[in-house]
Protein backbone atom coordinates (compact mmCIF):
# COMPACT_ATOMS: atom_id res chain seq x y z
CA UNK A 1 0.00 0.00 0.00
CA UNK A 2 1.63 3.38 -1.29
CA UNK A 3 -0.52 6.67 -0.20
CA UNK A 4 0.04 9.82 -1.79
CA UNK A 5 -0.61 13.28 -0.61
CA UNK A 6 -1.89 15.94 -3.20
CA UNK A 7 -1.75 19.62 -2.22
CA UNK A 8 -4.68 21.71 -3.12
CA UNK A 9 -5.24 23.04 -6.94
CA UNK A 10 -1.89 21.72 -7.90
CA UNK A 11 -1.13 19.37 -10.76
CA UNK A 12 1.82 17.81 -10.89
CA UNK A 13 2.94 13.92 -11.42
CA UNK A 14 3.45 12.44 -7.75
CA UNK A 15 3.97 8.92 -8.53
CA UNK A 16 4.70 6.81 -11.82
CA UNK A 17 4.40 3.12 -12.17
CA UNK A 18 7.01 1.33 -14.95
CA UNK A 19 5.54 -1.58 -16.42
CA UNK A 20 8.96 -3.46 -16.66
CA UNK A 21 9.09 -2.66 -12.62
CA UNK A 22 6.14 -5.46 -12.14
CA UNK A 23 5.75 -9.12 -12.26
CA UNK A 24 5.35 -10.42 -15.70
CA UNK A 25 2.05 -12.49 -14.43
CA UNK A 26 -0.29 -9.75 -13.99
CA UNK A 27 -3.26 -11.36 -13.69
CA UNK A 28 -4.17 -10.90 -10.08
CA UNK A 29 -2.13 -7.50 -9.87
CA UNK A 30 -5.00 -4.38 -9.70
CA UNK A 31 -3.93 -0.70 -8.58
CA UNK A 32 -6.86 0.73 -6.52
CA UNK A 33 -7.21 4.81 -6.69
CA UNK A 34 -9.33 6.70 -4.28
CA UNK A 35 -9.98 10.39 -4.30
CA UNK A 36 -12.71 12.07 -3.03
CA UNK A 37 -14.39 9.37 -1.54
CA UNK A 38 -14.60 7.85 -4.95
CA UNK A 39 -12.59 4.78 -6.37
CA UNK A 40 -10.71 3.92 -9.31
CA UNK A 41 -9.80 -0.02 -9.94
CA UNK A 42 -7.05 -0.12 -12.87
CA UNK A 43 -6.04 -4.12 -14.18
CA UNK A 44 -3.00 -5.05 -16.35
CA UNK A 45 -4.96 -7.46 -18.02
CA UNK A 46 -8.42 -8.02 -20.00
CA UNK A 47 -11.15 -9.42 -17.72
CA UNK A 48 -11.28 -13.00 -18.98
CA UNK A 49 -7.48 -13.91 -17.97
CA UNK A 50 -8.10 -11.82 -14.61
CA UNK A 51 -7.58 -14.61 -11.58
CA UNK A 52 -10.51 -13.65 -9.52
CA UNK A 53 -11.91 -15.40 -6.40
CA UNK A 54 -14.73 -17.41 -6.42
CA UNK A 55 -17.67 -15.18 -5.54
CA UNK A 56 -20.79 -16.78 -3.49
CA UNK A 57 -23.97 -16.39 -5.00
CA UNK A 58 -27.21 -16.00 -3.17
CA UNK A 59 -30.77 -16.09 -4.40
CA UNK A 60 -33.60 -15.11 -3.05
CA UNK A 61 -37.15 -15.41 -4.00
CA UNK A 62 -39.94 -13.72 -2.58
CA UNK A 63 -43.66 -14.18 -3.31
CA UNK A 64 -45.75 -10.87 -4.49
Amino acid sequence: KHEIVLEPNSSEIKQRLHLEHLPKDRSNLVVVSRFNEKEALYYFESPKNLKLQKGEITKTITKT
